[in-house]
């Protein structure tokens, strides 16, 4: 559904989904062979490889093209999901050659809402929380409050099948983890039904073997993240912030509690932003914790021994026996060791994913070659008030310093946003590569808002937000002025300036170009937003609008509408394409047709393209193809290279 012509049929390749960057997702090692299962993601379909003795070699596995959840196994497997179905995938030797081969555990049930497996001596375990109400007759009347159902927390072990353990689990129950001897489980149950930007909630615990008694961990936990148990189950790690008054802009930490209900301690408590955790897998058996944080937009990592993590749950040390990864690990899924070789993914700015042995050095994955010439530099300028602000360029090299420039405004804002070479030539939420190899420029800002620079910063935009001095837009906008003052971009560029962004994104785009509507030549709004209120009546979420605006009063005062864009539409006279899925339910699709008619009205070039069945940013690879195909065709336009 558009009201714009359809896209070009040869733009560029590099707006083809399937084309791009792998990176590690998974690794195992496989006995005492000193060798490792390797599992990759992204563009490839034989994600499956074997690394044995520095190389990397495909193991070719039927039917393994997309690979959902990963987890444990034995000395040389693991458990995969592919099609609804949970996979054994088991590597077998016979004299030099290796295959790897598939055995079906179970096929899921198709009313599973989340489920985790791991290995005992007696076979596979299995932990599923299901939905076992019928479901609703599509035809019936709607009624709110939506009545709440309970869900059911089941377990399956080959000697018992499958077996209830309590069928009284909350409804928004999430990310559930068992331990590895398939004893006991937790997870997350969020505080509303409806999606928050707060993301609030509690951490839940159960045994899955006398009774099955659930009950919650955490009381106040604030924004919660996901959470892992120890090999025996006997402490749980999660994510969380603990703010009830801060929820949003606060920075995610890493907390060990002892089961069932011991008080969560964090681990350790500097304040870093949080990023990744998992465990690290030594034949087999998990002993090391390994952490991934994010200082600024640099990832940094740290490994602490399970015996280090269970005496600061009982409170038996104040502090741990970290050790300093020498570079980052991500995801922290991708460690495993054998005696004493360790074996991760790892990236950064100025490399693509890679593996890295601790004995055999780094290991390539094989990227596209035609994504060498994609670069992403880090840089720091004082904003207008002395804020010291950091952002990423991306760019191909050769191209020259009087290229247009297109900002990409981060959505959130609140969210991480580690400067890394994936970013400029992935096929990310928010893809660059098909604007560089055009030609263009893009400059991301991590502006006042943004997470990992500590909580002041994070909430430096409160009731800033979308303000040229002292707020996030005024970041934006001194940054573009650096480019140029310092010499990194030529002035022509002052007059080739677009800007693009999804959610909080494409709330900025609109008002940077109502704010600034000589500066920005042409913009891209995705599934944004013109007024706080109206957003948090239709959608539900008031978590968002009372962090940054300020609790729900009547009537509207000026200065709760200051950060708004409705009254500032009219100011836009450069042309702004929307896009918006037709079923999103965090930024109403409302919200940009309001944009595109404003724009119609005042005779602004514009259009609105709508995605039926998709919601809060685009899934379906037709979906994103087509998106950029005429994000490039409208830059292509009206700043052309």
């Amino acid at each position: 559904q558009t009201s714009m012509s359809a896209p070009k049929t040869t733009p560029d390749g590099w707006t083809d989904t399937s084309r791009g960057l792998v990176s590690v997702r998974y690794t195992r090692p496989l006995g005492h062979s000193g060798h490792f299962l390797v599992i990759l993601m992204g563009a490839t379909k034989e994600p499956v490889r074997l690394l044995r003795g520095g190389e990397l070699t495909v193991l070719h596995v039927d039917d393994m093209e997309s690979i959902g959840r990963v987890c444990g196994g034995t000395d040389d497997s693991c458990f995969v999901e592919a099609g609804n179905t949970l996979w054994r995938l088991q590597v077998a030797y016979n004299g030099d050659a290796v295959a790897c081969r598939k055995f079906k555990v179970l096929e899921l049930p198709e009313n599973v809402v989340e489920w985790d497996a791991c290995w005992t001596a007696a076979g596979p375990v299995v932990s599923t929380i299901e939905d076992r109400h019928p479901k609703p007759d599509p035809n019936a009347a709607i009624v709110y409050p939506a009545p709440q159902r309970d869900l059911t927390l089941l377990v399956y072990r080959p000697a018992e099948g499958w077996v209830e353990v309590s069928s009284s689990i909350p409804r928004e129950s999430e990310c559930l983890a068992i331990s590895g001897d398939g004893q006991r489980a937790a997870w997350r149950v969020m505080k509303n039904p409806i999606p928050e930007e707060a993301e609030r909630g509690e951490f839940w615990v159960a045994s899955l073997t006398d009774g099955g008694l659930a009950q919650p961990l955490t009381t106040d936990a604030g924004r919660v993240g996901s959470a892992i148990l120890s090999p025996n189950g006997d402490v749980v790690l999660f994510t969380a912030n603990m703010s009830l008054t801060h929820p949003i802009t606060t920075s995610m930490q890493l907390f060990v509690a002892s089961f069932p209900s011991g008080k969560p301690v964090a681990v350790p408590d500097d304040g870093c932003y949080v990023q990744d955790f998992d465990w690290i897998t030594t034949s087999g058996e998990p002993t090391t914790l390994a952490v991934t944080r994010l200082e600024g937009v640099k990832q940094t990592s740290v490994l602490y021994s399970l015996d280090a993590i269970r005496r600061k749950a009982t409170g038996a040390a104040t502090g741990t026996d970290a050790k300093e990864m020498a570079v980052p690990i991500f995801p922290c899924a991708s460690t495993s060791s054998f005696g004493e070789t360790f074996l991760y993914g790892s990236e950064s700015v100025t490399e693509y994913p890679y593996l890295l042995s601790s004995s055999i050095g780094k290991i390539e994955l094989g990227q596209d070659p035609e994504l060498d010439d994609i670069t992403v530099s880090v840089f720091e300028w004082p904003a207008s008030d002395g804020t010291l602000i950091s952002g990423v360029l991306a760019e191909t090299t050769g191209t020259p310093i009087t290229a247009p420039l297109l900002v990409h405004a981060h959505g959130g804002p609140a969210i991480p946003l580690p400067a890394l070479r994936f970013a400029g030539a992935g096929a990310t939420r928010y893809p660059y590569r098909h604007f560089l190899k055009a030609g263009y420029r893009v400059f991301c800002p991590s502006f006042r808002g943004t997470l990992g620079f500590g909580d002041k910063f994070a909430q430096g935009n409160i009731r800033k937000q979308g303000h040229l001095h002292g707020g996030d837009l005024g970041d934006i906008n001194s940054g573009i002025d650096y480019l140029v003052s310092s010499g990194r971009l030529d002035a022509a560029v002052l007059d080739k300036l677009g800007i693009f962004g999804g959610s909080y994104g494409g709330y900025m785009t609109m008002r940077a170009m109502g704010m600034l509507p000589d500066r920005f030549k042409a913009g891209i709004a995705m599934y944004g937003f013109v007024h706080n209120r109206w957003m948090s009546l239709e959608g539900g979420d008031f978590t968002y609008e009372t962090e940054y605006i300020g609790p729900q009063e009547w009537p509207l005062t000026e200065e709760h509408q200051a950060s708004d864009n409705l009254q500032i539409l009219a100011n836009i006279k450069n042309p702004c394409l929307f896009m918006h899925g037709a079923n999103d339910d965090i930024c109403p699709l409302s919200q940009s047709f309001v944009g595109y008619r404003v724009l119609t009205t005042q005779g602004v070039p514009t259009g609105m393209v709508t995605y039926p069945g998709e919601g809060h940013g685009f899934d379906k690879p037709e979906n994103r193809r087509d998106r950029d195909r005429r994000a490039l065709e409208w830059f292509g336009r009206y700043l052309p290279v």
